[in-house]
């Protein structure tokens, strides 16, 4: 956090609609969010998702550490990531749906180049290849299933991909 600055309440944030945070925050960074903005778009997000996102989000990032969009880094979406998981006064819903849409800043952030860490949804999850791995199969068969995967994974949603991989592990056939 910068000097004589006042930083965030994070647990304020989360249990009240801040009105007007997001607002000054954006007039302060215009081109920072004009940027967040664009690459939101370019994801395919819808206008309203996008700016969920921004402001609701994206603008409490700056207000927790005294800075710009573009001075974000990983580490700080960790930080305010694990403050917001380990208040108590914030509702469990309202902690998912924060985390979600920290998941989507941090989706931005990489987008827009203001972070060079590819996002992932969760910490914990697996890669493809890790997936696959902890199956049985020929290794003919696992080469084939993820080259499908990750064709299929370049148009499709996470959540879609993670179907797709439920639906093909079970009919893959075992290695003798």
């Amino acid at each position: 956090m910068r000097p004589g600055r006042l930083r965030l309440d994070l647990e304020l944030a989360g249990i009240k609609h801040l009105t007007g945070l997001a607002d000054a925050i954006q007039a302060r960074d215009p081109n920072g969010f004009a940027t967040a903005r664009q690459a939101g778009l370019r994801l395919g997000w819808t206008a309203d998702w996008v700016e969920t996102v921004l402001g609701e989000c994206l603008a409490e990032l700056p207000a927790w550490h005294g800075g710009m969009v573009a001075e974000v880094t990983s580490e700080l979406a960790d930080a305010i990531d694990a403050a917001i998981a380990s208040t108590m006064t914030i509702p469990a819903s309202s902690r998912r749906a924060y985390r979600n849409r920290i998941a989507g800043v941090r989706r931005l952030l990489f987008e827009s180049r203001v972070i060079d860490i590819p996002p992932r949804r969760r910490p914990w999850a697996r890669s493809l290849e890790q997936r696959f791995a902890q199956v049985p199969m020929a290794s003919q068969i696992r080469e084939v299933l993820l080259r499908y995967v990750r064709t299929r994974a370049a148009v499709l949603q996470p959540k879609s991909v993670e179907s797709l991989i439920n639906d093909l592990l079970p009919f893959a056939p075992r290695a003798a």
